[in-house]
């Protein structure tokens, strides 16, 4: 076709990248997860919890108000495609009205994060913001853990509909994020919401014993108890001061609340718990360094610490902080 006939009769082109889901197939093969989604203010002053439309992060105050959707990265050598695609405007028309321009940012967020994250976290990958009808994003060998992809708009209290295609070599869910923290309980009379508090867990320096029996080489982990919630790290191994800078979050209504982090030693036979600290959380609505001794486990003496964990903690009364 001749190209002055071409620009006639067609106004737009899309080159498209297909991705093989089939199941029965001897090519690599990408799972795919789709969703349909919607920037909207919902009639809500900008930022206020009903709020969807927040703009890109430029927009610090309000970036986080919109659409979020959690994912789990399960394995370090890794393949994903994302895809943003806004409604068409009087589809079919020569004449159409502008598109928004659009993007997408992927951060990592706390390994147990169930809830929408209310200030950014760090990033992993951000797309480039166009006015074009489709955006995508391609991330790959991203560390294993809890991530959440937020599409946006570029500036805040734009609204349309959108469609969010995911692609990955692994298993994987987008979960959209709609609450923003636990409830407060049926029978809390109308009590305060429960604070929040942001553990991180940076790092240990344990000094071995002569009745350690570390096998299978130097491989540490931590498990980290509160209340009924157990949570773990990362595997480290190659050094008795193994760095993990874990994220873990936690809901709870008291104002003082008790953390105890155990250090274990993964091996060939059943893993071996060396080690213990004790953590007291106060909610004083600010972040602080701490470092905890190390104890063995059937002591309750700080005075017999065979060495040290560093530990970051931010605790807050206002669960939509972080």
């Amino acid at each position: 076709m001749p190209w002055n006939s071409f620009v006639e009769q067609f106004t737009d082109i899309s080159l498209c990248q297909l991705f093989n889901t089939s199941h029965f197939s001897s090519q690599k093969r990408f799972h795919e997860d789709i969703h349909f989604g919607e920037w909207t203010t919902n009639g809500s002053k900008s930022g206020a919890p009903n709020d969807l439309a927040g703009g890109c992060l430029n927009f610090t105050a309000t970036c986080c108000s919109n659409p979020q959707f959690l994912l789990e990265v399960t394995t370090p050598q890794n393949e994903m495609y994302f895809s943003l695609t806004q409604k068409e405007i009087n589809e079919g028309l020569k004449r159409r009205e502008p598109h928004i321009s659009i993007g997408m940012h992927l951060m990592r967020v706390e390994r147990n994060r169930k809830y929408r994250v209310h200030q950014p976290m760090e990033g992993a990958a951000t797309s480039d913001y166009s006015n074009s009808r489709s955006v995508c994003l391609t991330v790959r060998d991203i560390a294993p853990g809890r991530y959440i992809l937020m599409p946006t708009t570029f500036a805040p209290r734009e609204q349309t509909t959108f469609l969010l295609r995911g692609y990955a070599d692994f298993h994987f869910k987008l979960t959209p994020l709609t609450r923003h923290a636990p409830p407060s309980g049926f029978f809390s009379c109308g009590s305060a919401l429960p604070s929040v508090t942001r553990l991180q867990i940076r790092k240990a320096d344990y000094h071995r014993r002569p009745t350690d029996s570390l096998d299978n080489g130097l491989k540490f982990y931590c498990i980290i108890q509160s209340e009924k919630e157990k949570c773990q790290t990362k595997v480290k191994g190659g050094s008795m001061t193994p760095e993990w800078n874990d994220l873990f979050l936690f809901h709870r209504k008291d104002r003082r609340q008790r953390y105890s982090i155990e250090l274990w030693h993964e091996r060939f036979g059943p893993d071996a718990l060396i080690a213990r600290a004790e953590l007291v959380a106060l909610m004083d609505n600010e972040c602080k360094e701490v470092t905890l001794p190390l104890v063995p486990p059937k002591s309750k003496s700080a005075a017999e610490s065979v060495g040290t964990i560093s530990v970051q903690m931010c605790a807050y009364d206002d669960p939509y902080y972080i």
